[in-house]
């Protein structure tokens, strides 16, 4: 796990800029949208031309598309 974790802390590094505003552990109600719906996101970065939503995961064997994934959809629409 160790090498995964150093990945994506060097993945979360060369995406910052000076004026990047990051959020780690971000919890992200969206009840607005799905009843009762709310959810830890790991990393949000926000700058001037861009939001980042980035989710941690290592698979435990599985392979997550990311395109179009419902959850990472959800936490984009509450991060806007």
């Amino acid at each position: 796990m160790n090498e995964y974790t150093d990945a994506y802390i060097e993945f979360i590094a060369d995406k910052l800029t000076p004026y990047a505003e990051l959020f780690i552990e971000a919890k992200l109600d969206y009840s607005r949208w799905v009843k009762e719906g709310f959810g830890t996101v790991d990393c949000v970065i926000v700058s001037d031309d861009r939001l980042e939503i980035i989710d941690f995961k290592y698979g435990k064997g599985h392979l997550g598309d990311a395109y179009e994934n419902p959850q990472m959809m959800l936490y984009a629409l509450r991060a806007i």
